[in-house]
């Protein structure tokens, strides 16, 4: 399946959530108060890798005929939905404690 051959940046981008999720957490309850104290190690690596993507893409991909990325945009929409769907089901449970 054609899919398959963008799991592995799916996975890092994942894993690049998780680690910066598991950042913020540690930070709430080692510091025992309730304040959320954003990381910014997340929102600093992407934003370095959308920029040389940005910059270093448009010169590897000169003179190369177009890509068909239907599936890796189906891979995608696949896992922002279930992003979406863990983010609505962690809002609709917040308050049952």
């Amino acid at each position: 399946m054609a899919i398959v051959k963008y799991a592995p940046f799916l996975c890092l981008l994942h894993f690049v959530y998780l680690v910066g999720l598991k950042g913020k957490m540690a930070a709430e309850y080692d510091s025992g108060v309730d304040v959320f104290e954003p990381d910014l190690t997340t929102p600093i690596a992407g934003t370095v890798f959308y920029l040389a993507l940005v910059t270093v893409g448009p010169r590897v991909m000169k003179g190369s005929k177009p890509v068909d990325c239907k599936e890796a945009m189906i891979a995608y929409n696949l896992y922002q939905v279930r992003q979406q769907r863990m983010c609505a089901i962690s809002q609709a449970n917040a308050g049952t404690d």
